[in-house]
């Protein structure tokens, strides 16, 4: 056979084959509808302290969709946040299940000293924000990105970064940037969740944002009255996603869900207000683009760190604040150390106080007035940061109690969920055992959920390696027959074979001896 003839069935076979892996790698290959797993719907009430439940019950306030997840599932003893106990990077940390110093997003407005910029994450969606400044495709992946290459689908609504572009994508669907003021449509974003659930069979994933309480608390205080309220308005809001899914032929039964939120809340104290422009001359630092009322990253002067070290560790003395250098153990302890965005210095206030410029500065207006009496973002090992945690469904046990959960292994228990390999994260090796313990042995929509990634990555795998064999014998083959050919060629014109030598090698009667036999293979061992 011609060698061109050769080249001819080699681009045949490749079109086939490449057709053949990308039908493989389709949305429907290990995704069979009756091996999908059930519905995950991840919930984050913002700033909803761990005890807001227990003080709204106690205080006659209707609490019942909240109690009946923590009595048909899973509840938290003590939930720990991320510190520092911020709303945007402890969403991160639920997402990823990576620490700040890990994912980069080290408060809800930082400076990078390497694209010399700050980042607002309230109005942010550009992706060198969300991926930890990297310059290339790694860095932080949220649970809807991890979803989604797995060939799921996802709905994330009002979610914080969930309008960046990350890792090449954004979600499945979306309501677009995140919105503070617009969050509380939640009768809306609960029936938008349940109608993608019901006619997309390829979405399972969903994750709602509610910007409740945590707006009550810092107007009001976490011990008004009004976080009772806001406590029941919420639980109201529950119970009607809760009686919408049972409502549906399609979901009744069939939907996890984990309710959580970033942080909690305490109450500010207007006497207990540091005053930084009493302490260090704003020429010799900067925090403009890294400051709030609870944390502060300082920037010194070049050649002006000592100097700036030294006046706020002598002020902190008899001030309710902490100050720490980069490297201090306390900071690596609490993953809050290696990352460029952290500045050299960082202040933390004392629980119930405040860090603001002066007495004139709008911070300290907006304090005076009665506009702010509750705030967060302070160690998070006090119990006052400390969220709600509660998963109910058919793959939880119920009525069952966790001594300790930590927002970074969200992550890789929704990974466990819906089957999916997780992505890198932090929550470590013995995450393991304590997901086992949580859910269900006998769900077997849940296993057959857990298991269908493995299917379909071991398919795969088998049908590629197969192709792969094939080609790559066909490739052989092709090569040792041309090569045999133009052997054979070289050797006529070059007058070694004479003219009754046929082209199998063959001979009629003399000639060069050595090329009586072409070899075929690479295994020949004349060759």
């Amino acid at each position: 056979m011609p060698a061109i003839q050769w080249q001819a069935v080699i681009r045949q076979w490749s079109v086939v084959a490449a057709l053949f892996i990308v039908l493989c790698d389709g949305p429907t290959m290990g995704h069979n509808i009756e091996h999908m797993p059930n519905w995950l719907l991840l919930i984050s009430m913002d700033g909803f302290r761990h005890d807001y439940i227990h003080l709204a019950a106690k205080s006659g306030y209707n609490v019942s969709a909240f109690r009946r997840l923590q009595q048909e599932g899973i509840s938290g003893r003590t939930v720990i946040d991320d510190f520092v106990s911020k709303t945007f990077p402890n969403h991160y940390t639920i997402a990823t299940g990576l620490h700040e110093e890990r994912h980069g997003v080290l408060s809800n407005k930082f400076y990078d000293p390497e694209l010399q910029r700050g980042f607002d994450a309230s109005t942010s969606t550009e992706t060198a924000m969300w991926n930890n400044g990297s310059r290339d495709a790694s860095g932080p992946e949220p649970i809807w990105v991890t979803a989604q290459r797995h060939k799921l689908h996802s709905a994330v609504l009002n979610w914080p970064s969930s309008a960046a572009k990350i890792k090449s994508a954004y979600p499945t669907y979306s309501l677009g940037l995140y919105s503070h003021q617009n969050a509380m449509q939640a009768d809306y974003y609960i029936e938008r969740i349940a109608n993608w659930f019901e006619t997309d069979e390829h979405c399972r994933l969903s994750l709602l944002y509610l910007p409740e309480p945590d707006s009550t608390g810092h107007k009001f205080g976490p011990d008004s009255p009004k976080i009772l309220e806001m406590v029941q308005t919420l639980n109201d809001h529950l119970s009607r996603l809760l009686d919408r899914f049972e409502s549906s032929k399609k979901l009744k039964g069939k939907v996890n869900i984990i309710l959580t939120s970033d942080h909690g809340m305490t109450k500010l104290d207007k006497s207990k207000v540091i005053f930084m422009d009493t302490i260090v001359n704003r020429s010799l630092y900067n925090a403009e683009l890294s400051h709030d009322y609870t944390a502060w990253h300082v920037w010194p002067a070049a050649g002006k760190e000592q100097i700036v070290f030294d006046k706020l560790k002598a002020a902190s003395a008899n001030q309710p604040f902490t100050v720490l250098r980069k490297g201090d153990p306390w900071l690596i302890r609490s993953h809050y150390n290696y990352n460029r965005r952290i500045a050299p210095i960082f202040l933390v206030a004392k629980l119930h106080s405040a860090i603001v410029y002066n007495n004139t500065c709008d911070e300290y207006k907006v304090l005076t007035s009665g506009e702010r009496l509750g705030d967060h973002g302070y160690n998070n090992s006090d119990p006052d940061m400390h969220p709600i945690f509660a998963a109910w469904g058919p793959a939880f046990l119920a009525n069952r109690t966790v001594s300790q959960v930590r927002l970074v292994n969200i992550y890789p228990l929704c990974c466990e969920l819906l089957g999916l390999h997780a992505s890198e994260h932090d929550a470590g090796p013995k995450l393991a055992e304590p997901i086992r313990a949580i859910l269900r042995d006998d769900d077997d929509d849940d296993e057959a959920g857990k298991s269908f990634y493995l299917s379909s990555t071991l398919v795969t795998t088998f049908v590629s390696f197969l192709l792969v064999a094939c080609l790559t014998s066909v490739f052989a083959l092709g090569a040792m027959r041309a090569y045999r050919t133009s052997l054979y060629r070289r050797n006529r014109r070059f007058g070694l074979l004479d003219d009754t030598t046929n082209s199998s090698g063959g001979r009629g009667g003399g000639g060069f001896n050595h090329h009586d036999r072409l070899p075929l293979s690479l295994d020949d061992e004349d060759f």
